[in-house]
C-alpha cells in the first residue's frame, strides 16, 4: 500500500485499497490484514471504519484457520467506501493529493494535499481535474532541461513555459518547484 500512496504526485489511495480488496477475495492473509489495519486506524487518508475493520479481522480469522478459503463476494461482504472526486472547483477542498489540472488546459498544473483548497488561476475561479501522472520527465528547479519543449509547473498553477535543451529550470516565485514535460518540439 505505501508504494501506491506514498509516490508524490500519484497518491492514489483508492485504486491501492481495490488492489487489496482483489487480493483479499483470493484469501491473501496480509491483503486482509492490510486493509483491517488500515481502517481500524485510519491509515493513509482513510478514515477510520470500526465496523469495516472488524469485517476484514472476520474474513482474515477464516482464512487463518481455513488457508484455501475465497471470498469471490469480497465486494458484498466488506464493501469500499466510494471513490474521492476527480474534480472540483476553486475555493473547495482537494478530495485527493496530487496533481490536478485546469480543465480543458493540461499546461495549468498543482501538486494539492488532501483537503488543501483548490486555487484560483490569475485570480479566476476554475474547474480543476485530478490525474495520476507518472514520475516520467520531471525535473527540479536547477536542473538542466533534459528535453526542448513545453514545461508547467506541477508545484503551483504557473501555465506553460517554453525551455531550450540544457537550460536551467528556475524556481517559481522564489522556491524550488517540479517542472513536469507538456509536450516536446
Amino acid at each position: 500500500m505505501e508504494y501506491l500512496i506514498n509516490r508524490p504526485g500519484e497518491q492514489d489511495t483508492h485504486t491501492a485499497l481495490l488492489y487489496f480488496q482483489k487480493a483479499a477475495a483470493l484469501g491473501h492473509n496480509d491483503s486482509l490484514w492490510k486493509l483491517y489495519a488500515t481502517f481500524n486506524e485510519g491509515k493513509y487518508g482513510v478514515d477510520k471504519n470500526p465496523e469495516l475493520a472488524a469485517c476484514y479481522y472476520k474474513l482474515l480469522e477464516q482464512v487463518r484457520t481455513d488457508p484455501s478459503k475465497r471470498f469471490p463476494d469480497i465486494d458484498t461482504l466488506c464493501p469500499l467506501p466510494p471513490a474521492p472526486a476527480r474534480a472540483a472547483d476553486s475555493g473547495q477542498p482537494a478530495p485527493r493529493a496530487g496533481i490536478w489540472f485546469k480543465a480543458g488546459d493540461p499546461g495549468v498544473m498543482f501538486r494539492a494535499a488532501l483537503g488543501d483548497v483548490l486555487p484560483t488561476y490569475r485570480g479566476v475561479p476554475v474547474h480543476w481535474e485530478w490525474e495520476q501522472v507518472s514520475s516520467h520527465r520531471r525535473v527540479v528547479s536547477g536542473e538542466a532541461c533534459p528535453w526542448p519543449g513545453y514545461w508547467a509547473c506541477e508545484d503551483l498553477p504557473s501555465g506553460e513555459r517554453l525551455f531550450a535543451h540544457g537550460v536551467t529550470l528556475p524556481q517559481w516565485e522564489g522556491r524550488d518547484v517540479t517542472w513536469r514535460l507538456l509536450r516536446g518540439v
